[in-house]
C-alpha cells in the first residue's frame, strides 16, 4: 500500500504537535472560574494487512485488505466555576484511516475514513447528596489476542448516571446507549439501550437491596438479525431476627421478561430462607420458593419447601441432612418431587498431606400426571466447551424449537453461525462454532420443547462416594463413584428406566517445571454410555532471566458404547518469550487442536509472533498471526493471515 502525500503531511503535523507539547512549559491553565490541566498527548501509527479465505459448499472467496491509520489522543481534565459544581475529563481521539480492499470477484477498492473518537465525562455536584454524571465515548478497538478470531470494533456510547447519596437509601440510576460495528474474521452489528437501577437500605440488623435493568438490543451477525428486549428486577432483604445474629431471614423477589424474534418468556420468583445457628457446630436452614414461567408455548408454576441440617463433629466430620418437596404444574400436566438426602464429608491432616473422604445418599419420589405429550423447557443451563460432549437433558427434542441466549437472556445466538445442533440417537448435542459469538467454556441458556415419556410414577435412589488425597501440595489423587437408579411405582411402564453408574478417577502432579494430569471417566448410563480418557502435560522452563519456554499437550478419547464410535481430541501449544535486550522482547506462540469423530471433525491451528520495543513513553511492535479452522463435518474452512506494524506514544 502506497501512503498518500496527504497522509504524510498529517504525520508531519502530528509529530510537530508532539514536539511542541513536550517542550512547552506550564502545568495548568487557570482562571477565576475554571481550571484546565496541561493536556496529555498520545500518538499511534499503524499499518495492517489481512487476508481472509472462506470455503464451504456454498462459499469460495478470498478477501484482502490493507489499512494505514493515524490516531492522536489529547486528554485533559479540570473544573468549571468551582470543583464542587462541575469537574470534567475530556479526551479527543481523532483517527484517520486509508483502506485498500479486494473482494473475490470484484475490483480493488480504496477508501478513506475519519473517526471522531472522543471520551467525555462531566461530574456535577460531586460533594452534594446528589451527583450527576454524564458520559460519552467513541472509539475503535482491535482484538489482539494471539489466536482469537481477529476483528475490529467501532463503538459509540453515551449516557448519564444519577447518584443519590442519602444514607438511608443510596441510589444509582444509569442510562446508556451503545452502538458497535465489528468487522474482520467475524462480523456483527449491535445496538442497545440499557437502564440500570440500584438501591440499597442498610440498617443495624440487616439490609435491603433492589437491582433492576432494562435492555433493548438488536444484533446482526453474518446478515442474520436478532432483536431482544430483556427486563430484570430483583428485590432482596436480609434481616437478623436476634441481636446475637444467630437467626437470620433472607427474602427474595424476582421478575424477568425476555421478548425476541425467536422467544418470548416471563418469569416470577419468591423465596424465603430462615437460617438458625443453634450452636457453633449445629445449624438448620428452612426454605420456601415459588416460581412461575410463561412462554408462548407453555406456563409452568413451581412450589418448593426444604429443610437442611448441618453438624460438625470434632472439626473433621461434617454431616448434612436435606429434605425437599417440590410441585410443578405446567401446560399439559403436573410433576411432584419429594425426597431426602444425607451427606458426610471427612477431612483430616495426615503425614505429608491431607485426606478428604465424602459420601452421600439421596432418595426421591417423582409423581407425574401428564396430559399432553409435549413439554416446554425454559432456561436450561449448559456450558459449551471444545472437546466436551454437551447434551440437552431430555430426549426427543424438537430441534426447530431450540433457542439459545447468553446467561442473562439479553443476547440471542444464531444457529449455524454461533452454534451447531446435532442429533445423537434420541438426544441432541449442542456445540459452538469456531469464529462465532460463543467462546469455549461459556455458559448459555437453552429453550426448547420435547416429547415426553408416557406418565408414570417412580423413585430414584442415588449414592456417591469420593476420595481425595493431597500429598505435599504437589501430588493429588482422586476417585469418585456416582450412581442413580429408578424404580417403577405406578402408571404406564416406560420402555427403559434410568440406571446410571459413573466412575471417575485421576491424578495430578506438579513438580518443579512440569505438571501432569490423567483423567478417566466411565459412564454406564441409559442416556449415552461413554468412556473418556484424557492426558495433559505442561512443561515450563526458564533457562535464564531473559528466556521463558512453555509447551503443553493433551490427548483424549471419548468412546460411545452404544455404537462403538470413538471421538478423539488432541492439542499442542508452545510459547517462547525472550527479552532480546533491555528495550525489546520477542514472543512466539503456536497451537494445534484436532477433534475427530462421526459427529464432529474439526482442526484449529495457528501461529503468532510479536516483536516489541520500547523507549520511555514510546512503544512499537511488529506482529504476524495465522489462524486456520477446518470443519470437515460441515465442509467449511476458514483461514486468516494478519500482519500489524504500529508505533505508539503513551498518553502523557
Amino acid at each position: 500500500m502506497i501512503i498518500s502525500r496527504e497522509a504524510s503531511k498529517r504525520a508531519l503535523i502530528l509529530l510537530c504537535i508532539v514536539i511542541f507539547t513536550t517542550s512547552s512549559g506550564g502545568s495548568v491553565f487557570a482562571g477565576r472560574y475554571f481550571l484546565i490541566e496541561r493536556p496529555g498527548l498520545g500518538l499511534e501509527f499503524s499499518y495492517k494487512f489481512e487476508k481472509d479465505e472462506r470455503k464451504s459448499a456454498d462459499v469460495n472467496r478470498e478477501d484482502t485488505a490493507a489499512a494505514f491509520s493515524e490516531r492522536l489522543d489529547i486528554e485533559t481534565e479540570g473544573w468549571v466555576y468551582h470543583p464542587a459544581l462541575m469537574t470534567y475529563t475530556l479526551r479527543l481521539a481523532p483517527e484517520w484511516k486509508q483502506l485498500s480492499e479486494r473482494t473475490d470477484g470484484e475490483d480493488k477498492r480504496a477508501s478513506r475514513s475519519f473517526l471522531r473518537g472522543y471520551f467525555t465525562e462531566l461530574t456535577f455536584l460531586q460533594y452534594k447528596p446528589y451527583t450527576l454524571n454524564i458520559f460519552a465515548d467513541k472509539q475503535r478497538s482491535t482484538l489482539t489476542s494471539a489466536f482469537a478470531a481477529r476483528s475490529e470494533t467501532d463503538t459509540d456510547s453515551y449516557g448519564a448516571g444519577l447518584m443519590l447519596k442519602y444514607e438511608a437509601l443510596p441510589t444509582n440510576l444509569t442510562y446508556r446507549h451503545l452502538e458497535s460495528a465489528q468487522t474482520g474474521f467475524y462480523t456483527a452489528d449491535n445496538e442497545a439501550d440499557e437502564i440500570f437501577l440500584n438501591m440499597r437500605h442498610d440498617k443495624h440488623l440487616g439490609d435491603t437491596s433492589l437491582n433492576a435493568s432494562y435492555k433493548d438490543s438488536a444484533r446482526t451477525a453474518q446478515g442474520v438479525s436478532v432483536n431482544t428486549v430483556a427486563q430484570n428486577v430483583t428485590l432482596q432483604n436480609y434481616y437478623n431476627l436476634t441481636e446475637d445474629r444467630r437467626v437470620a431471614l433472607a427474602s427474595g423477589l424476582g421478575y424477568r421478561a425476555s421478548h425476541g424474534d425467536f422467544t418470548e418468556s416471563t418469569s416470577y420468583n419468591l423465596s424465603e430462607a430462615l437460617n438458625w445457628r443453634h450452636r457453633e457446630n449445629l445449624s438448620t436452614n428452612y426454605t420456601a420458593r415459588y416460581d412461575k414461567n410463561t412462554t408462548e408455548a407453555s406456563v409452568t408454576e413451581s412450589k418448593a419447601l426444604g429443610f437442611d441440617l448441618t453438624h460438625l463433629l470434632y472439626e473433621n466430620l461434617t454431616t448434612s441432612l436435606n429434605t425437599l418437596g417440590a410441585l410443578s404444574d405446567f401446560t399439559g400436566g403436573r410433576t411432584g418431587n419429594y425426597g431426602a438426602a444425607v451427606n458426610f464429608n471427612y477431612v483430616r491432616a495426615i503425614p505429608w498431606g491431607t485426606l478428604n473422604i465424602n459420601a452421600g445418599y439421596d432418595y426421591k419420589i417423582t409423581d407425574q400426571d401428564i396430559i399432553s405429550d409435549f413439554i416446554q423447557v425454559t432456561d436450561e443451563s449448559v456450558t459449551l466447551t471444545d472437546g466436551v460432549v454437551t447434551l440437552l437433558e431430555n430426549e426427543r427434542v424438537d430441534i426447530d424449537s431450540i433457542v439459545i441466549t447468553d446467561n442473562t437472556g439479553a443476547i440471542g445466538y444464531i444457529k449455524d453461525i454461533d452454534y451447531r445442533v446435532t442429533g445423537t440417537d434420541s438426544f441432541v448435542r449442542i456445540s459452538r462454532i469456531t469464529g462465532g459469538g460463543i467462546s469455549s467454556g461459556q455458559e448459555v441458556l437453552v429453550d426448547y420443547g420435547y416429547l415426553s415419556n408416557p406418565a408414570f410414577n417412580y423413585s430414584t435412589f442415588s449414592q456417591s462416594y469420593g476420595v481425595n488425597l493431597n500429598l505435599r501440595s504437589a501430588w493429588r489423587l482422586f476417585y469418585r463413584f456416582n450412581s442413580a437408579r429408578e424404580e417403577f411405582i405406578s402408571g404406564l411402564p416406560p420402555d427403559e428406566l434410568t440406571d446410571d453408574t459413573v466412575h471417575s478417577a485421576g491424578t495430578e502432579l506438579e513438580w518443579k517445571w512440569s505438571r501432569t494430569r490423567l483423567d478417566f471417566e466411565d459412564r454406564r448410563t441409559t442416556i449415552m454410555p461413554t468412556t473418556r480418557r484424557q492426558a495433559e502435560e505442561t512443561v515450563t522452563l526458564k533457562p535464564g532471566e531473559k528466556l521463558f519456554f512453555s509447551i503443553s499437550g493433551n490427548y483424549g478419547e471419548t468412546e460411545f458404547k452404544d455404537t462403538g464410535e470413538v471421538e478423539k481430541s488432541n492439542g499442542l501449544r508452545g510459547t517462547i518469550q525472550m527479552a532480546a535486550s533491555k528495550w525489546s522482547r520477542l514472543r512466539l506462540e503456536g497451537f494445534r487442536n484436532k477433534l475427530s469423530g462421526q459427529v464432529q471433525q474439526t482442526t484449529d491451528s495457528g501461529f503468532s509472533s510479536t516483536l516489541e520495543w520500547f523507549s520511555g513513553i514510546w512503544r512499537g511492535s511488529i506482529s504476524y498471526r495465522l489462524l486456520n479452522a477446518e470443519d470437515e463435518t460441515a465442509n467449511e474452512t476458514f483461514r486468516n493471515n494478519y500482519f500489524l506494524f504500529e508505533i505508539k506514544r503513551t498518553l502523557f
